[in-house]
């Protein structure tokens, strides 16, 4: 979590590894970023970023506004297939 300018609390996603060679890598996605908005879409948790980022499919351009320590910064990913064989239970 952080906080907006009046302090109140926002939730958020805060990348804990970024894969080599990924399309978060190569858009500069570091770990420990915080990952505020998908295509100016607010991400609150996992959930919201996982069903964003999958109504997106394949090769399109994700534009993800992150936190990095006190700077605020808009990184641009062109994604890929998403990497597992068998999703049914990635979200429980």
């Amino acid at each position: 979590r952080t906080t907006d300018a009046a302090g109140r609390a926002i939730a958020t996603v805060r990348a804990v590894h970024v894969a080599a060679d990924s399309p978060a890598a190569d858009a500069g996605l570091h770990s420990s970023d915080l990952i505020l908005q998908i295509n100016r879409q607010p991400v609150h948790d996992v959930a919201d970023l996982m069903r964003i980022i999958g109504l997106l499919g394949p090769s399109a351009e994700a534009e993800l506004m992150v936190q990095r320590g006190r700077d605020t910064r808009t990184l641009v990913a062109r994604l890929g297939k998403w990497p597992v064989y068998d999703d049914r239970d990635i979200l429980s």
